[in-house]
């Protein structure tokens, strides 16, 4: 098959063709930036400008800014552009997770009954969580799928699990690897670790995967 050299890019000097491919600093795949220093700022950037746009469109055109009719439409046409594929580019500086979850606070200050409130009452008063907890209850429920093998792939390539964890802790316990940077160390396959293995037992078992979302949901709500 013939190759495409203008959608071909190295950083080394290589030819094909007779044409030098081209140097690129970044690269759109399926809709995820990913740059040369596989930091995710200019992801995080992208998802919260586009969330905004969203959200200002509801603003012009929504006449009753009821509970009801925002978080709908927050939940249909903004929030998922703030967690498209977000398994893969979680924000972990402070910075950019404070940009994506500004994208909540405007929402949720759009409605007029709550704009006296504290972010946090907002949330608690719409039953919503912050960005940043359903980031992680997202990874657990990724790492669920995987365990319980509803993904279609081989769950040793991403967690080995303790051979005795069947009767200690919460029965499947991911066992820990060592990272060099912090990059790695926020790396999807070693960021979840630690949480994972926090889950109650109760938790972790659940039979479908409807059940396991109620329960770590009642989980992360109840827990200090």
């Amino acid at each position: 098959m013939p190759f495409n050299v203008d959608k071909c890019n190295t950083k080394r000097n290589y030819f094909m063709a007779g044409m030098k491919l081209k140097e690129v600093k970044e690269e759109r795949d399926l809709g995820v930036i990913i740059s040369d220093d596989l930091k995710n700022g200019k992801q995080c950037t992208a998802a919260a400008k586009k969330a905004n746009q969203m959200l200002g469109m509801i603003n012009r055109t929504m006449i009753h800014k009821t509970r009801h009719n925002m978080v709908a439409l927050y939940n249909a046409f903004v929030r998922p552009h703030l967690e498209y594929s977000v398994q893969f580019w979680s924000p972990y500086l402070r910075k950019d997770i404070i940009k994506l979850e500004k994208v909540q606070r405007r929402a949720t200050k759009l409605i007029p009954a709550l704009r006296n409130k504290s972010y946090e009452d907002r949330l608690a008063d719409l039953s919503l969580f912050s960005l940043e907890k359903r980031r992680v209850r997202g990874d657990m429920i990724e790492v669920w799928k995987i365990i319980s093998g509803y993904e279609n792939i081989d769950r040793t390539s991403f967690f080995e699990l303790e051979e005795n964890g069947i009767t200690r802790n919460n029965g499947f316990k991911i066992v820990g690897k060592r990272f060099q940077t912090e990059i790695a160390r926020n790396w999807f396959t070693y960021r979840v670790v630690n949480e994972w293995n926090r889950l109650p037992n109760f938790v972790v078992n659940s039979k479908t995967l409807d059940t396991f979302k109620k329960r770590i949901d009642d989980f992360y709500r109840n827990r200090i």
